[in-house]
């Protein structure tokens, strides 16, 4: 477990000493439960994220963006990504 903060006085001021920052990456390292909860929820906040938002917004703005303007809503780029794999990257097309 990580050791808890002892106050420290300083002149006026009470301050908290803080763990040192290799003593928390190996508690991190070492915990493989945190580490599998923690993608969980980085998962499913995720995936709410999407459904919940993104599933009105993006219809939304693809009209907007086709009544403000004149030729498709999405711009498609070429980029190089890991190991030099190329890949299209979609974006909205905001600028007139």
């Amino acid at each position: 477990m990580l050791p808890k903060a002892s106050p420290v006085r300083y002149p006026f001021k009470p301050v908290l000493t803080v763990v040192p920052a290799p003593r928390v990456r190996q508690f991190i390292d070492n915990h493989t439960v945190f580490l599998f909860c923690k993608r969980a929820v980085d998962i499913a906040f995720s995936a709410l994220f999407l459904v919940v938002v993104m599933s009105w917004l993006v219809p939304l703005l693809y009209v907007v963006i086709r009544l403000d303007s004149k030729g498709p809503a999405f711009f498609v780029q070429k980029r190089v990504g890991r190991g030099g794999k190329s890949f299209r990257c979609y974006k909205f097309r905001t600028m007139h």
